[in-house]
């Protein structure tokens, strides 16, 4: 397929009410390509955050989920106002992920997948 025809499915695929799995994989393919958070991917091509966000999550065929040990613990070290609610994720390495509440779960995701990528 030509660059151009690339383009001329993924701009029909846009315009779609529903998009089943290869068409999903079609923009998703593009959004991962392109660099941008999903929310900024998604407001560029004016789609819905939410609708990316069900198929990043919707297993693909033959992938496993995988669960992670995850170890709660009271208090926390972090210099943040005693009254502020968050949440904070420890992260391989000591890496640690602070969020508040009404943080954007999508962002998050995409933002714990990056840095886990990262080499140790």
């Amino acid at each position: 397929m030509t660059r151009k025809q690339d383009d001329s499915t993924f701009a029909s695929i846009l315009k779609r009410q529903r998009w089943g799995a290869g068409d999903a994989a079609v923009v998703l393919s593009a959004w991962r390509k392109s660099g941008d958070s999903l929310t900024g991917f998604a407001r560029r091509h004016g789609l819905q955050a939410w609708r990316l966000r069900y198929w990043v999550q919707q297993p693909t065929q033959g992938t496993a989920i995988q669960f992670r040990p995850v170890k709660v613990v009271a208090g926390s070290t972090s210099k943040l106002r005693a009254d502020s609610s968050h949440l904070e994720l420890v992260l391989r390495g000591g890496r640690r992920v602070v969020v508040h509440r009404g943080f954007d779960a999508g962002l998050l995701e995409e933002l714990v997948r990056a840095v886990e990528s990262w080499p140790c």
